[in-house]
């Protein structure tokens, strides 16, 4: 006898989804502080990161998103800057992503709008910056940072906040005034203006234009300066050149400057990167230093600083920042420049009232007027933002303006000024919205349920939307934080504790549940397990659930009568194992 064995398998896939907390924009990672932030030496990383929900970005491959993760963002001011480093950023970094790609989004998961999209070619160097003006001050943005799988690695991310600032000019005498003392970042230096003559290298340092921006004041007390630039690039061969001026005949006169600093501190070639570490990267005024001039190279007892300055109340001053090394190896980073010292600059002083007829809540009405004082040149503009939530978000003019907010909560106001000579100065108040809800049983819960596809599947969904209340909703997913997310994936059978919370603050908690279908069935119901060489059976199957629509295959083919059925007459060739 020769015996034919008939094993019957149902077999199911399950979805596997990523390592990463963050891999999905739904459960993006919020940064809360982004007034200085960086993430650090290999701070985050894509590795086991999958691609997520949302479409690819214009500027992306196919390959780009497949392991993207994602951060989002308040930012507190109306300017933001973004870096973003991976594999050979600089000669000293250890991040190890590669040909990565990075894209800014604002509104909210379900309805982004994409605000910036970058993608570093093959064989270019992985650094990403990336500048956002005008931004709504406390709406979210998101941002998504993504490679390839084979790609993928640890990176830094960078994150700076900012007032508006003009764009930097390349000769004195369009140079950008200055009004305070407020950090302010440069994006990139490309340029060396007009006119390329203005520094004379018989009395300067500095001997040549690279890449340039001038910068001019008046001092408004008498008192010491210092500064500090830290170049955009974080390769530690970054070289930035500077040098200070006095303008006796004033801001606009740069023919009869005299140079009082001159920094040119940088690499002497066949030393050891160890002996010009001190003469690269940061650099400017600071306490402590006493030397006025530091020449090309580095020679002992060169530390990249020169001696603060002493303005005198009244008298305008110069400053020119130069990017020695775009002319070495053709970087054009910018840089971040802090202030400090006893002595101010002269300009104007914004400022503004808030008033509420009807106390500061949310869909009632509130006024900003306008105080600011200019003792220098004329206010020639004036540009609100309101925040977030805010109906209009900006404004113009000195007003009074009158705005509702559609959302309560901690808010933040902007007021920037601009003088007649260019100097930009910003004001920001932070205002209380308390809540408007007067009735808490109004907010209604939407949830469009999409069960798993099979039993023990992970591939159902919810998506929510509020069918009363307020349109701006915020949603929380069992027990996290509330965020402006309504999609919820990758969900087995169970309950879900869903909670809303609109923007006049109403609240509503549901639970809600997902069911998987039917477990599968499949039996031999009628069959011979042996059978004499060259004769024949019937194979007779039943599966299950009825309501059910089922494909059949059976493995291996020979001997059967149909392999797409479920009831097969089968003659085996011999002793053979057949699966359905």
């Amino acid at each position: 006898m020769r015996y034919l064995f008939i094993l019957i398998l149902l077999t199911s896939s399950i979805d596997v989804f990523g390592q990463v907390l963050n891999d999905e924009c739904r459960t993006a990672q919020f940064i809360p502080d982004i007034s200085d932030f960086c993430s650090g030496n290999m701070g985050f990383t894509n590795t086991a990161a999958s691609a997520s929900e949302e479409v690819l970005p214009i500027c992306w491959e196919d390959e780009d998103g497949q392991s993207d993760v994602w951060f989002y963002v308040r930012p507190k001011r109306s300017g933001l800057l973004i870096h973003l480093f991976g594999a050979n950023a600089t000669s000293t970094s250890t991040y190890t992503i590669q040909n990565m790609a990075l894209s800014i989004y604002s509104g909210s998961c379900s309805d982004l709008t994409l605000l910036i999209c970058n993608d570093i070619p093959d064989g270019a160097n992985n650094i990403i910056e990336s500048t956002l003006t005008d931004l709504t001050i406390g709406a979210s943005l998101y941002i998504r940072i993504s490679s390839s799988q084979q790609l993928s690695g640890t990176f830094e991310l960078c994150i700076e906040e900012f007032n508006p600032v003009a764009l930097p000019e390349s000769d004195c005498i369009s140079s950008v005034v200055l009004c305070d003392k407020s950090t302010f970042f440069v994006e990139n230096l490309n340029s060396t203006g007009l006119d390329n003559t203005e520094i004379d290298p018989s009395i300067n340092c500095i001997t040549q234009e690279f890449a340039s921006a001038w910068y001019t004041w008046t001092a408004a007390t008498s008192g010491t300066l210092t500064f500090t630039l830290t170049p955009g690039n974080p390769d530690p061969l970054e070289d930035l050149d500077f040098a200070v001026y006095r303008l006796p005949n004033g801001i606009g006169d740069c023919t009869s400057k005299e140079l009082i600093r001159c920094m040119a501190s940088g690499e002497t070639q066949g030393n050891s990167f160890a002996a010009n570490a001190p003469c690269l990267g940061p650099t400017g005024l600071r306490e402590g230093s006493s030397d006025q001039t530091e020449v090309a190279g580095c020679s002992p007892g060169d530390d990249n600083f020169l001696a603060p300055i002493n303005m005198v109340q009244g008298e305008s001053y110069a400053l020119i920042v130069n990017n020695f090394s775009q002319s070495t190896t053709g970087s054009n980073f910018g840089f971040t420049i802090e202030f400090g010292g006893t002595g101010t600059f002269l300009g104007p002083e914004p400022d503004f009232g808030i008033a509420a007829d009807d106390g500061f809540q949310c869909d009632q009405m509130i006024t900003f007027s306008d105080l600011s004082f200019s003792s220098t040149d004329q206010i020639v503009r004036y540009s609100w933002n309101f925040g977030d939530g805010a109906i209009p978000p900006t404004g113009s003019g000195p007003g009074p303006h009158s705005i509702i907010y559609e959302t309560f909560g901690l808010k933040a106001a902007a007021l920037t000024v601009e003088t007649a000579r260019g100097c930009l100065l910003t004001e920001i108040k932070e205002l209380d919205i308390e809540s408007c809800c007067t009735d808490p049983e109004s907010l209604i819960i939407n949830a469009e349920i999409t069960d798993p596809s099979c039993a023990g599947y992970q591939d159902g969904t919810i998506q929510l939307s509020v069918g009363s209340g307020s349109s701006m909703a915020l949603f929380a997913f069992e027990g996290g934080a509330l965020l402006p997310n309504n999609l919820f994936t990758g969900l087995g059978e169970g309950l879900y504790t869903i909670e809303a919370r609109d923007g006049q603050g109403c609240e509503v908690t549901e639970v809600v549940e997902l069911m998987d279908p039917s477990t599968l069935e499949l039996q031999i119901t009628s069959a011979l397990d042996s059978v004499q060489l060259g004769t024949g059976t019937t194979i007779m199957t039943m599966s299950g659930p009825p309501d059910r629509m089922f494909i059949y295959s059976w493995s291996p083919t020979e001997g059967l009568s149909c392999i797409d059925c479920p009831d097969p007459s089968v003659i085996p060739p011999g002793t053979t194992t057949y699966t359905l």
